[in-house]
């Protein structure tokens, strides 16, 4: 506990709290660090120019339309199936093979669905479209019932428990229409948040515990399938966690320590198969070094300035990025100096041209904007005339803010918006029954006062 104490030992108030609050935001932000690993050495020098040419494309197999039941990008079923037969050539979990040379799985993209898909192919003996199927139907199967169950645990009105099971139906359907690994964005949110606020209003214990480990491992896994798929929940978790006055500071961090061992525990496993993989193929590939495992945040950024026409030629398509670097260097692949070319580029747009760069995202935020609105609807009203705790309104609102990053810095379509949308209808069921019990004279005080 922190004691701030004047001449005459009398506790200042005003800056123990605010040392209070910056030692707890302090901890949210050790635990973004935790799921925010820089796969790769940054500090090697560039290979020669006449070895690059196989690691400066996206080498994926033209496979034409994915044949799978539930939507997946061309282009990554292309790429997981060159890990499958890099695994089948080498041995190696996340080498890729096309056509004779050996490369490191999804370049520029996110590993964890190539790790995952492999893993079903070689235990089950399924072809790559039905292992994509199973895992991803699965996802949405499990995570929907996981979510129902919550909110019919959580709230105790039956009506309020057919429109929040209404609303995770919802969710769920809008999941399962954009697919790809986006959908783990929204699955997350709504398998594992229900419950979450449940256990805010009961006693520490051994369940307690154990949801806490399985979120921290489900969040850290979620991060490897899609970067930071997981990031908008934890913030929320550790919101509550921290500021909720309830929970006893042992009890908090008890709760901290327990979800934090369940974030590193899968970054290890995965940091460790990355580093096999990038040590076999320096080995039988003299031009490789390592790469960026997961996306780049300045190609990402520079292909969302085409969100809007411009006359830059910018269109929001990984290719525009990729031909943008090999103007300025020819031959950067998928290595780290590739999103420092981009990271100046975008960077002397912002300063060049503002208004076009201000104008780009003010249209996107606003559409973001919208989306919430349309999706928590009637709860924000509530919301505003029967406020929730002050720490509740914190983890939603910016979890939402942390959601909206990738509609920000991409664009808001809604399968790069799935996870914003999910805490956006749960926000507006939360908000609706906690108004119809708290600020409604036909009901008496709620005992659970979350929600």
């Amino acid at each position: 506990m922190v004691t701030c104490l004047n001449e005459r030992g009398v506790l200042r108030k005003t800056s123990c709290q605010l040392r209070k609050i910056l030692q707890q935001l302090s901890v949210v932000a050790g635990a973004l660090l935790l799921i925010s690993p820089c796969f790769g050495d940054t500090g090697q020098q560039a290979a020669s120019l006449n070895c690059l040419p196989q690691f400066a494309t996206r080498p994926f197999t033209n496979i034409g339309h994915a044949p799978t039941r539930i939507r997946f990008m061309d282009s990554r079923y292309g790429q997981v199936s060159d890990t499958v037969a890099g695994y089948e050539r080498t041995g190696v979990a996340l080498v890729a093979l096309n056509g004779n040379n050996l490369v490191p799985a999804a370049l520029g993209d996110d590993p964890g669905i190539d790790y995952f898909i492999l893993r079903m192919v070689r235990m089950f003996g399924w072809s790559i479209q039905r292992s994509l199927d199973v895992f991803f139907i699965s996802l949405i199967m499990i995570s929907a019932g996981a979510g129902i169950i919550g909110v019919f645990v959580l709230f105790r009105n039956t009506f309020m428990r057919v429109i929040a099971a209404a609303a995770v139906v919802g969710v769920s359907g809008v999941t399962a229409v954009e697919g790809d690994i986006y959908a783990v964005q929204s699955a997350l949110i709504i398998a594992i948040l229900p419950w979450f606020l449940l256990s805010i209003s009961r006693p520490v214990g051994r369940l307690t515990l154990l949801g806490t480990l399985l979120a921290g491992l489900a969040i850290s896994i979620a991060h490897f399938i899609r970067f930071h798929a997981g990031t908008p929940l934890l913030v929320f978790i550790l919101i509550v966690s921290l500021f909720d006055p309830v929970w006893e500071k042992s009890k908090r961090m008890m709760i901290i320590g327990v979800l934090l061992t369940g974030l590193v525990l899968p970054q290890a496993y995965f940091y460790h198969v990355i580093r096999q993989r990038d040590m076999f193929l320096s080995t039988h590939a003299p031009c490789y070094r390592p790469m960026v495992a997961h996306h780049l945040f300045w190609h990402t950024a520079y292909i969302g300035l085409g969100f809007l026409s411009n006359e830059y030629g910018i269109t929001f398509n990984d290719q525009s990025a990729f031909e943008k670097v090999q103007s300025i260097s020819p031959y950067t692949g998928w290595f780290p100096e590739y999103d420092g070319i981009l990271r100046g580029v975008v960077l002397n747009l912002v300063r060049n041209d503002p208004k076009f760069v201000i104008a780009t995202l003010a249209t996107k935020i606003g559409m973001m904007a919208l989306s919430v609105l349309l999706c928590a609807n009637v709860g924000v009203i509530f919301a505003v005339r029967c406020p929730k705790p002050w720490w509740i309104e914190l983890g939603f609102w910016s979890a939402m803010c942390v959601a909206s990053v990738n509609g920000a810095l991409a664009v808001p379509y809604p399968n790069y918006l799935l996870g914003l949308i999910a805490l956006a209808v749960i926000y507006g069921v939360v908000s609706t029954d906690h108004a119809r019990r708290v600020c409604s004279p036909k009901y008496p005080a709620p005992e659970n006062r979350t929600t």
